[in-house]
Parts: structure tokens; C-alpha cells; sequence
């Protein structure tokens, strides 16, 4: 992680996630197949409150009698799965720890909320659905499942055209996807959607992205298809162990190539035979969904979220750029570039560990390119 990085987070778990104490391990069950994480999720259960638990599983006994209230920040440092396929998270809350149902919370930033998603064994997809439900809308909820809070008290209602960019499978079987709305992600049951033709031939319509996230690993396959459906080729990433930010990731089309990240390089692959046109090591960073633009020459500018903040790679793989940080602001994640001239970086938070929509413009003249920073 990046030097001020480091420090910010150093001042968020000063803020979050100490206590003057806390109950020894001994005092709690740690669970064998939790997952160490690192966010801060807000209390919004329906029933006003959530209970802390001494395990992860409404089994286990609570550790206090009141529920921690609605509105209450808290730190997650681990996950695990309890018997009934929900996911529980270890806390810590008035100098204890101990475990809530992630059901009953929501996540306080995009990237915390990506952490989620990986831990619910989603898949990535990319399509449009319609919401065409026999109730007149589809509710929006934290997590894939109908146990999971809402995030809003309307549902979405019918006719509204949604992207999917995540499939994963409630505990019925029923198959949720990931999409925005009004601002902010959740999760709809595609039952009460139908799918969206698309005929823009720079779709990838095509060229189908699929991410992978089980039992602790990661991996990618990128396919393409035919007219007819048939499969001309498909390339298959490595394996790897799960970390804070995805390893794999996807870019898009561009310059006859499908641009990716594995494990902190950029991979173009041609689009006519799958094979790996070329592959720049020097990104060393994991990207975001929206932390990229390409200009009219084909040249790559791309944001790492924990860093580099800016690197700028040319269509034949040479790296032209690199800013490992800006002091401006912390977390990139989404890029725009105005009039191929003026490009701007969008932070998730400002020097003092502030949320807030934070950008900054940089004109492209003022860039020395060619040279590494």
C-alpha cells in the first residue's frame, strides 16, 4: 500500500475499529473458514438493530442483550458463513468483539461493497435486464437474497432498463444480479426482470467476460462467439488467492484487442485468435470498473485503486506514464477524459479520510510523458 495510503488507514482504525479493550481470542469462536477483511459497514436492519453474537450463526449467544442500534458504524475484520448459507462478519463494539449477520448491515464505500460481492461466490456478467415483475417492480436490496435489508422503501418499478454486472445465487436457488441505481449498487432477483437485446455492434455482445470467486481463489475466462453462438476461442487466467481488490479484471474492446488485468498486469488479447498480444508488468495494480479511458489514438489511461493513482500505456503495450499517488485524494475510482485534452480522476476520499465526491483535472499537456514518476 502506498505511504499515505498507509497512514489514512492508521487514522481510519484509530477513528473505526480501536476500543480502549478488547475480550481475548479465547472469548469468542473464531470460525475455521472466515476470510480476513478490511471495511466499515452501517446498521440498517428492519428490526432496528442487530444482534452480537459470540459465533458466526443466530446459534450462538449473544454477548448483550440490547442490539447494536440502527446507524451504528462498524468495523468488519473477518467474514464467515454460518450453517444456513448466510454471511456473518466479526466486529467490534464497545471494546468486545463478536459477530453480526451482514444481512442486517450495508457497506459505506464501492470497493468495501466489491469485498461483499466476492465473499457471496458472485460471478461476473455483463448484460441489461428490464424490470417486468407481477408486483410492478423489483425491490433493490443490499445482498442476493430477500433476507438481506432493502436499500430503498419503493421498489424499483417496471419498465426500467438496468445493467448487470454481477450473478450470484440466493439460498433458494433463485439467481440475483448486481446493478446501479439512482446512485448506488444492489441486488435484484432476476426472476422479476427479462433481458434487454442489445444490437450495438461495439458491445461485447461477443466477447464474454466471466469472473470466478470460490472457495478462497479467483480466476477469469474471456470467450468469443460467433453469429451463431459457436465458440472461436477462450482464454483462461490463472488461479489466485483472493485478496482486497480483485487480481482479475476487465477493461473492455478497444484498438482489435480485449484489454484485462491479471494480477497487476495489463493484458491486450487479439480479438481474432485469443492469444496474448502483449502483456505490461508495470501497472502493479488492481483495477476499478470505471478507473479507465482511452483516447482517440488507442492509448490506455488507467487508475490503480490501492495505486498507481495515473498510468498511461500506448496501444502497442509500452508504458508512456506513471504517478504512483497524488496528494489530492485517496482511492481512485473512475477516470474521464474531457475533449481528449483534459482528463479527470475521481477519489472515493479527501486528505482527511473524508467520503465525498472528489475529483481532480489534470491537462494532458502537462504530463510528461515517456517518463516514469
Amino acid at each position: 500500500m502506498k505511504g499515505k495510503k498507509a497512514v489514512l488507514a492508521l487514522i481510519l482504525s484509530t477513528t473505526f475499529l480501536f476500543t480502549p479493550s478488547y475480550a481475548s481470542a479465547s472469548d469468542w469462536n473464531q470460525s475455521d473458514s472466515a476470510g480476513e477483511v478490511s471495511y466499515n459497514a452501517e446498521v440498517a436492519a428492519p428490526d432496528g438493530g442487530v444482534n452480537f453474537r459470540r459465533g458466526p450463526g443466530a446459534e450462538y449467544e449473544q454477548l448483550q442483550e440490547a442490539m447494536i442500534p440502527n446507524g451504528t458504524l462498524l468495523p468488519i475484520f473477518e467474514e464467515a458463513t454460518a450453517q444456513n448459507g448466510n454471511s456473518w462478519g466479526l466486529t467490534a463494539y464497545n471494546g468486545t468483539r463478536g459477530w453480526i449477520a451482514l444481512t442486517q448491515v450495508r457497506v459505506t464505500s464501492e470497493a468495501a461493497f466489491e469485498e461483499f460481492c466476492q465473499s457471496v461466490s458472485a460471478k461476473e456478467v455483463n448484460y441489461n435486464v428490464e424490470v417486468s415483475a407481477p408486483d410492478g417492480g423489483v425491490n433493490f436490496r443490499w445482498g442476493p437474497g430477500a433476507e438481506y435489508v432493502k436499500l430503498q422503501d419503493d421498489m424499483i418499478p417496471n419498465g426500467t432498463e438496468l445493467h448487470v454486472s454481477l450473478e450470484a445465487a440466493a439460498q433458494n436457488g433463485n439467481s440475483w444480479g448486481l446493478a446501479e441505481y439512482d446512485g448506488q449498487y444492489g441486488w435484484i432477483a432476476l426472476t422479476q426482470v427479462s433481458k434487454v437485446t442489445i444490437d450495438d455492434p461495439e458491445t461485447d455482445k461477443e466477447m464474454v467476460f466471466e469472473h470466478f470467486m470460490e472457495n478462497g481463489m479467483e480466476y477469469a475466462t474471456v470467450t468469443s462467439y460467433d453469429e451463431e453462438g459457436n465458440m472461436l476461442w477462450r482464454y483462461e487466467t490463472d488461479s489466485y488467492e483472493m485478496a482486497q481488490c480483485s487480481r482479475v479484471s476487465k477493461i473492455g474492446r478497444q484498438n482489435g484487442y480485449f484489454y484485462m488485468i491479471e494480477d497487476g498486469a495489463v493484458i491486450a488479447l487479439h480479438e481474432a485468435t485469443g492469444e496474448v498480444a502483449w502483456k505490461n508488468e508495470e501497472f502493479v495494480g488492481a483495477g476499478t470498473e470505471k478507473g479507465y479511458v482511452f483516447d482517440k489514438d488507442g492509448t490506455l489511461y488507467i487508475s490503480g485503486y490501492l495505486g498507481p493513482d495515473l498510468f498511461i500505456v500506448d496501444k502497442n503495450g509500452k508504458t508512456l506514464y506513471r504517478k504512483d499517488s497524488f496528494e489530492q485524494g485517496y482511492w481512485p475510482f473512475e477516470m474521464e477524459l474531457k475533449d481528449e485534452s483534459i482528463l479527470r480522476i475521481h477519489f472515493e476520499n479527501d486528505q482527511n479520510g473524508n467520503g465525498t465526491d472528489l475529483w481532480m483535472e489534470i491537462p494532458l499537456e502537462e504530463l510528461d510523458i515517456n517518463k516514469k514518476n
